[in-house]
């Protein structure tokens, strides 16, 4: 593994594992925001590392990009302990 991802922080692989879901989807940081009232800038924010997400957004992220609970945080885990 590339020292590089052996020392991300839980915020920087919740980003990265967020942008890969988003890019896979062919979504845009507009199409995340729904109704959970977040708005491009912030969705930003969290897939460049810089702002930690809060269960309800995660929740939302993940119903948005039709992934079953829990999913996000197993493959931001998943990535930290590789």
């Amino acid at each position: 593994m590339s020292e590089h991802l052996s020392s991300l922080s839980f915020q920087e692989a919740f980003g990265l594992i967020l942008r890969t879901y988003r890019k896979q989807l062919g979504l845009v940081q507009l199409d995340l925001e729904g109704d959970a009232k977040l708005d491009r800038s912030h969705v930003s924010r969290i897939e460049r590392g810089e702002r930690e997400p809060k269960l309800s957004t995660i929740i939302h992220l993940e119903r948005v990009l039709q992934l079953p609970p829990g999913e996000l945080i197993r493959r931001v885990r998943e990535l930290l302990e590789s």
